[in-house]
């Protein structure tokens, strides 16, 4: 009944009002109160403020003094305004659950619903007071924000970062991983006297890594505003542990007021390190603090880049994986909202939102399989003078499980802040060794006669020629050339000279198409290409994708088989026809290519990423899986079988009448396999020698295992002005390493120098 009567006292109040001695006062102090909470709910701040008791108000000045329980107009419109904007306040409902009027003091009891986009909603209970001092007022206090807030208290506010998520390869191996750093911090709170201050402030620069960290004006500066601080605690430096004197530790803690942080609690993103230094770096690339012009970028809302996730503290990815998955790999960062006490306590935590880590990448990389590959290459291939490229693949499902481009880089060097731009404009214009450039991926070459089986397939299946189609005697006039414009042959109008036959003085006849793959025979290739015409080998091989950028899980470049505006000669044809002319492609798509005739013609996506995953406290959750997936069939499965049968003809060895693969040399499996070299430049000063093979069968000729299946690609860049192709040695090196990553001996530089020498 007391609520029933109070609310018909305040409908009788509205139309009159109360004689309370000689003063005459209108309305009653539950109106004010109403009314405050009317203004709060739309925002009002100021209208609010002009109805609070004046007994609440501090009119003297904008500041409130400390320990006073006044509040001056600012202050109020802004209490609310950044408590609000910090939460992200959407809107806001009440419900009065009781309404109690007298003449000098009134109350109302209700709940208050925030409803935000941080914590979403946020419901408490509050009684609010009005009281009569000549005049009715609402008796204000911090509370009738959130309950359990009082004079002096204040909002806090801050975000919880992720942990960038982590690169493991096929087994599990660890291969971009976040490390804690060690942080040096101070507590200029403790400082009393100057000369306590300045004691501290010789005694940091006495330590190297620390006089190192302020050796400008810049930073001595930033370092004495530190010291003339009141913080309780203020990170001077935090660095990689490897990267500190054994007695580093000893001398930061020998001076008073310094202390070492070795668990990233004063940071709010942990450190990126490679464990593995120089391997992968192409695939892996690097993260590193995000650089100032970055920043500025993604903190421009008019900006392309701009993302509201970056601060100073933010790791971004600048190349490789780190790069192309950085939105996977960043995570999510969370938020929390707390109400300080005046004496630094938390006296109620609003919301905590957690952060959500970033993704770990798992990849089909074979950690033990991508060393050796680049112990066989440091062994055999005279790093540094001879660039190139080694894939091994399981080329029946697309797989990467190395892959090596040389020369590289550490990415280490970058994730730390190790690199000069000096050093940097060195290796970015670097158009010789091209350390930054994945040669693999990014890389275009001309296939040479590596080429030749996807002319083949398209001569066949376009019924252009036949297994049986021989190369016609007419046609040529010595063992070395082919000369149609002097033999008056079929294309002697085409003005066409010479084409220069691949060198065996032991040839398989007749010359067909799987006797011309076994030798790598370019007139044959040359003449099905004038055959076909450039209509019909566009057409097909735009089919098999030859204009395309290959799938990947990186970005790829496109191939081309012609330069737009070239004229499309008979000339042209000949040389493209057998890999060479303006054709141009990367080892990676030339590698899915060849693994297609190891699936009866259907040539998979290559794939470097097997799976993501989540980690969420001790829950580790599969996210997504990579399944092998078909891009292209690029002929059917009897040409298939036939231009397989061709390839193990190419690698047998040289006591059973090989090809042009005879001095692989690999008896622990049936290889099937294509050379390929190709002539580059004006000068042709540079030589590109090619290898593509993989394992058929056993050498009994059972089916393999599949986890034996291996396909490995060798491309080497051959500087033929510092290395003379006279010289076996250096057209042997691809054989070499072909044999040592087809076969699965144990490496060691003994091993490799006797199958080398054998």
């Amino acid at each position: 009944m007391k609520r029933a009567i109070s609310l018909l006292i305040v409908v009788f109040m509205l139309g009159g009002f109360v004689i309370s001695g000689c003063q005459v006062i209108r309305g009653n102090g539950s109106e004010f109160c109403l009314q405050f909470l009317e203004y709060i709910k739309n925002g009002q701040y100021s209208n609010a403020y002009s109805i609070v008791s004046s007994t609440v108000k501090n009119t003297a000045s904008d500041t409130t003094a400390s320990g006073t329980e006044q509040i001056s107009s600012t202050e109020f419109t802004d209490k609310y305004t950044q408590i609000f904007d910090a939460l992200g306040l959407t809107g806001i409902d009440y419900e009065i659950t009781n309404i109690s009027d007298g003449t000098i003091i009134s109350s109302v009891d209700f709940t208050m619903t925030y409803h935000t986009e941080m914590a979403g909603d946020l419901t408490n209970t509050y009684t609010m007071t009005a009281e009569y001092h000549g005049a009715w007022g609402v008796m204000w206090e911090p509370a009738l924000i959130f309950p359990a807030m009082e004079w002096g208290d204040r909002l806090l506010t801050g975000l919880n970062y992720p942990d960038r998520g982590e690169i493991f390869d096929a087994d599990g191996n660890i291969l971009a991983e976040n490390i804690a750093p060690l942080t040096v911090y101070c507590v200029p709170a403790s400082i009393e006297t100057d000369e306590e201050r300045e004691e501290l402030r010789a005694a940091i620069l006495a330590i190297p890594e620390l006089a190192n960290r302020f050796n400008n004006e810049d930073a001595l500066a930033t370092l004495d505003r530190i010291l003339n601080s009141n913080l309780s605690s203020a990170r001077l430096l935090s660095i990689y542990p490897d990267l500190v004197s054994d007695s580093f530790e000893q001398q930061v803690l020998a001076v008073e007021g310094l202390g070492i942080d070795s668990n990233a609690a004063l940071v709010t993103t942990k450190y990126r390190n490679y464990p593995y230094g120089h391997s992968l770096s192409h695939i892996l690339g690097f993260a590193s603090i995000i650089q100032e012009e970055d920043l500025d970028a993604k903190k421009d809302e008019n900006d392309p880049a701009y993302d509201p996730f970056y601060d100073g503290d933010s790791w971004l990815g600048y190349a490789g994986l780190e790069m192309q998955y950085e939105n996977i790999l960043r995570g999510t960062k969370g938020s929390f909202a707390y109400i300080q006490g005046s004496d630094g306590t938390n006296r109620m935590t609003l919301y905590n939102i957690p952060a959500t880590d970033g993704q770990d990448i798992h990849l089909t990389i074979k950690m033990n399989l991508q060393q050796r590959v680049e112990e066989v290459v440091e062994v055999v291939s005279y790093t540094g003078t001879v660039p190139g490229v080694v894939i091994v693949m399981n080329p029946t499902t697309g797989a990467v499980e190395a892959m090596y481009s040389w020369p590289d880089y550490d990415p280490n060097d970058f994730s730390r802040g190790l690199i000069d731009d000096e050093t940097w404009e060195e290796m970015e214009n670097d158009t010789v060794n091209t350390p930054l450039l994945n040669r693999a991926i990014q890389g275009l070459y001309a296939p040479g006669s590596t080429f030749k089986p996807l002319t083949g397939i398209l001569g066949i299946e376009s019924g252009t020629i036949t297994w049986d189609s021989v190369f016609p005697d007419t046609e040529y006039l010595k063992w070395d050339i082919w000369e149609p414009s002097r033999a008056g042959g079929q294309f002697a109008d085409l003005g066409i000279e010479k084409v220069t036959r691949t060198g065996n003085s032991n040839r398989h006849t007749p010359m067909n198409l799987e006797n011309s793959i076994i030798d790598s025979d370019n007139i044959f290739f040359s003449w099905t290409g004038l055959l076909m015409g450039w209509d019909l080998f566009l057409q097909g091989m735009e089919a098999i994708g030859m204009t395309e950028a290959v799938p990947f899980d990186l970005p790829t470049q496109t191939s081309q088989i012609i330069s737009e505006g070239t004229e499309q000669t008979g000339t042209l044809m000949t040389m493209t026809a057998y890999g060479q002319g303006e054709i141009l492609t990367t080892p990676l798509q030339m590698a899915t290519y060849i693994s297609a005739f190891r699936n009866g013609g259907i040539a998979y996506e290559p794939y470097v990423i097997d799976s993501f995953w989540q980690a969420e406290g001790t829950d580790y959750t599969l996210v997504e899986k990579t399944e092998p997936t078909v891009w292209r069939r690029i002929c059917n499965e009897e040409t298939a079988a036939r231009m397989e049968q061709a390839m193990i003809g190419v690698c047998k060895s040289r006591w059973d009448h090989g090809g042009t693969g005879r001095y692989l040399g690999v008896t622990s499996f049936v290889i099937a396999g294509k050379t390929g070299t190709a002539e580059v430049g004006e000068d042709k000063e540079k030589e590109l020698a090619w290898f593509i093979g993989y394992r058929y069968s056993n050498p009994d000729g059972s089916p393999l295992d599949p986890e034996d299946e291996r396909l490995v690609l060798v491309m080497l860049e051959i500087d033929m002005l510092t290395l003379p192709s006279v010289d076996d040695e250096y057209t042997m090196l691809k054989f070499w390493i072909a044999q040592l990553l087809l076969k699965d001996d144990v490496l060691t530089e003994d091993a490799v120098t006797e199958n080398i020498m054998g």
